[in-house]
């Protein structure tokens, strides 16, 4: 019994750093000496409730946290590199969602983006050559 709890909880944790299942089964053999095959990851993936595509975060949640991170840098940041902070953050969100909110949450920005026209960094000092 310990040892279906350990592989749980070790695919938990691999699943939740969004690795592939191919890259499970290389790190449960290579690392925690656990040799099991593809399908059988894939119905223990199923029996722990644990799916890429279902689960997905409310667009509200995603929405927040992509307001906040307009409001540092990311407002200099297109949508693959958003979808990725996203996914890093634990957020089940597809590419598709994180664009369309990105269009409702900063329309300019994406319009500058799409004209590959980015906005210059605005320094408060004149520079060093200015006396």
């Amino acid at each position: 019994m310990a040892d279906i709890l350990d592989i749980n909880t070790l695919l938990r944790f691999y699943f939740r750093l969004n690795v592939s299942q191919k890259y499970m089964l290389e790190l449960l053999a290579y690392k925690h000496q656990i040799v099991i095959s593809r399908r059988i990851l894939q119905r223990k993936l199923k029996n722990i409730e644990l799916y890429r595509k279902k689960n997905k975060t409310d667009l509200i949640q995603v929405a927040a946290f992509l307001q906040k991170q307009m409001d540092k840098s990311g407002c200099l940041h297109g949508y693959r590199w958003m979808y990725t902070k996203c996914c890093i953050e634990g957020l089940a969100v597809d590419r598709e969602s994180v664009r369309v909110l990105l269009k409702i949450i900063d329309p300019e920005g994406v319009e500058l983006r799409t004209s590959r026209r980015l906005r210059r960094r605005i320094y408060f000092n004149y520079g060093p050559n200015y006396t």
